[in-house]
């Protein structure tokens, strides 16, 4: 457990505690502010009837964190709840008799009518049903945070994973470029070797946080177009077109496995090769969309068109944007275009 998870969880039994303090004493304070006229009477009769209420009280709330913290989670949690309850009852019962023998000590002989009954036994039965209820409450708040808790960490270890993935992917990729890159003479091949490095260093320190500048990823898509470049010279029509981009946040490494997919298919035997890119905004979201010409294979669907990077990429979208994303793939003959739609950070 790390510092923060520590100071985490002080901070919140601190709260939980100040929470049971304020509860008992304004529960404790509560005849004095409203003045009871019974407690007035009494007073007058045989002085100090609050003294009394204060002792009984502290016997409630010994009560109901006996109940709590002792005979719940022995006794109900491990399915003997008949056994539970009776011992309730059993807790309840003696609770009720040191009051009424402690007003018995001060009053002298007590009558068990309406009055005791509202004073002295409801409490008990009250709170001894109140910390039943707060611990069933109380383990269930408990239940599901457990639960939100492990599918955090099952999240963030499966995109772990897929950003694992990402990068032996798109380096085999890059890397085959480069070799056909090196084929055309070494003129080209610094360059492009300083444009690597730039891109490696990205996949390196950047996928290990959540959000990063859209700038940076622009930027980013930006250094593999222009390597793509050096690489196919006039050979494919690249076009792109980029908004003005603000203060906008993004997850690393989203973007490029849409361009890295055109360029995989939409070069080769393709006549006339193409790959355009195009991004925009409108209605407080952020739109990306690759068009790219391919060889058309009969039988062949999108899917396999797509490839595997497209469908990690759809596995991470699905964990950082859960129901915010929209992804449009379609395939018009022997064109393919994707269309990717975030919500603006």
């Amino acid at each position: 457990m790390d510092m923060q998870a520590i100071k985490t969880l002080i901070k919140r039994n601190w709260l939980a505690i100040m929470g049971h303090v304020v509860f008992w004493s304004a529960l404790l304070l509560l005849p004095q502010l409203l003045n009871m006229p019974e407690w007035r009477e009494q007073g007058r009769r045989y002085g100090l009837p609050y003294t009394f209420f204060l002792i009984a009280g502290l016997l409630n709330i010994l009560l109901f964190y006996c109940n709590v913290f002792f005979l719940y989670p022995r006794l109900f949690h491990r399915r003997t709840w008949w056994l539970y309850f009776l011992c309730l009852l059993l807790l309840v019962m003696i609770t009720n008799a040191a009051k009424v023998g402690l007003l018995k000590g001060w009053f002298g002989e007590v009558a068990i009518d309406s009055y005791t009954g509202r004073y002295i036994f409801f409490p008990s039965v009250l709170l001894a049903a109140a910390g039943f209820i707060y611990r069933l409450i109380r383990d269930k708040m408990r239940h599901d945070r457990l639960l939100q808790e492990q599918r955090a960490m099952q999240l963030a270890t499966e995109l772990k994973l897929l950003r694992s993935q990402v990068s032996p992917h798109f380096l085999f990729n890059v890397l085959n470029g480069m070799v056909a890159l090196s084929r055309q003479g070494a003129s080209q091949l610094e360059p492009a070797l300083i444009r690597l490095s730039g891109l490696m260093r990205y996949m390196l320190y950047q996928p290990e946080v959540q959000r990063v500048p859209l700038r940076q990823e622009v930027a980013y898509v930006q250094d593999y177009i222009a390597l793509q470049r050096m690489r196919f010279d006039t050979e494919v029509e690249i076009t792109e077109d980029w908004p003005d981009i603000g203060e906008q946040l993004i997850a690393p490494m989203l973007l490029i496995p849409f361009v890295e997919n055109a360029f995989k298919h939409g070069i080769g035997m393709v006549t006339g090769p193409y790959i355009h890119i195009h991004m925009y905004t409108a209605a407080a979201a952020l739109h990306f969309v690759v068009e790219n010409n391919f060889l058309e294979v009969p039988g062949q669907s999108k899917d396999q068109v797509s490839g595997i990077g497209l469908t990690n990429v759809r596995s991470r979208l699905e964990l950082l944007y859960p129901g915010r994303y929209r992804l449009h793939i379609r395939q018009e003959g022997n064109i393919f275009i994707v269309h990717l739609q975030l919500p603006l950070e």
